[in-house]
């Protein structure tokens, strides 16, 4: 069964999430005690199949919760191209192709432990605001701006400078 790259997933993680899997399973599904009820037939009424030594729940691949899921949690919220994405879209990211029991709850851990993550976080403080001074005198305290990409005039321009003195 050859799973197709996802839309929105670059080629280049996908193949190394596809690589990093093949080499857990190859031969080894047995073993994982994880999904061993599935493997004994304990769960019928679900759609699982083992081929190729690789076990899937319909045209996902199960994944046991271990060392290896969560390279691939790692890998597809801040690996090389993922640019830490939220919790939202890392778990879509991996429920398109992968399957493990409370794949949310394992990725809400790793993300919130994620140091980069937790650094970018804004933090909101509480209590009133500090305004700011009142200017002296006039050109005290200018402010400057540009708003584009408005729409074109007759002469080609699209942008306007807008200068702000607070006196």
């Amino acid at each position: 069964m050859r799973i197709p790259c996802p839309e929105g997933m670059p080629y280049f993680l996908f193949k190394k999430l596809s690589c990093l899997v093949s080499m857990l399973f190859r031969d080894n599904i047995r073993r994982i005690q994880t999904f061993q009820e599935v493997l004994q037939g304990e769960l019928k009424g679900e759609p699982y199949l083992v081929q190729e030594g690789y076990l899937f729940k319909g045209n996902k691949l199960c994944v046991p919760w271990g060392s290896w899921s969560k390279l691939l949690v790692r890998e597809a919220h801040g690996g090389a191209l993922a640019g830490h994405f939220g919790l939202s879209k890392t778990v879509d990211i991996l429920k398109e192709h992968f399957y493990w029991p409370r794949m949310g709850g394992d990725v809400h851990k790793a993300i919130s432990a994620c140091s980069i993550c937790q650094r970018a976080k804004s933090q909101f403080h509480e209590g009133l605001y500090t305004p700011l001074p009142i200017p002296s005198q006039p050109w005290n305290d200018v402010r400057m701006d540009f708003i584009v990409a408005l729409p074109r005039t007759q002469r080609g321009k699209d942008a306007i400078m807008v200068v702000v003195d607070r006196f």
